[in-house]
């Protein structure tokens, strides 16, 4: 089962994973907030609290939702969709004071782990103004499949 993949790694010793509950909503909208507020509003004009909180919601109903944690504290989170012919990562943040320790690399890394022997193509988008993200995915080998007036769609090929 593709859950299963986060829950038999070997995280290194400071870094684990659970599945996300309704609890974690507040997480989720801080954390976004955080991480994509300069990008949302650079895009569209303004940040939609509403919208913001109710994404957050869905993220806590979501079979593919997972929070990261360091030393037992939230520190990021992903959610993702495995669909028949590929997986989609439908969210990647983490906290700030977290970033560039290699977190997002080892969940990707799992992920590409868990897809690849299956054939599976992943597939996300990244905002056209979040150039960090889109390295990030570049430096994973991710390429761009299209774009629209906001979004990169990016792909990594099984």
């Amino acid at each position: 089962m593709f859950l299963k993949a986060y829950e038999t790694t070997d995280w290194p010793d400071d870094l684990s994973m659970r599945r996300a509950n309704p609890d974690d909503a507040g997480f989720y909208y801080r954390l976004t907030h955080e991480v994509l507020f300069e990008h949302v509003v650079n895009t569209w004009g303004n940040w939609d609290a509403d919208m913001t909180w109710q994404n957050a919601q869905d993220f806590t109903r979501s079979s593919g939702s997972w929070v990261m944690l360091v030393n037992g504290w939230s520190a990021g989170l992903i959610d993702v969709s495995h669909r028949e012919a590929d997986v989609f990562v439908v969210d990647l943040y983490v906290l700030s004071e977290h970033q560039n320790q290699g977190l997002a690399s080892h969940v990707m890394g799992c992920l590409i782990t868990y897809a690849q022997p299956k054939k599976l193509p992943i597939r996300l988008g990244v905002l056209r103004v979040n150039i960090r993200a889109k390295i990030f995915y570049e430096r994973l080998a991710f390429l761009r499949e299209r774009e629209d007036a906001h979004y990169i769609y990016m792909i990594l090929h099984p």
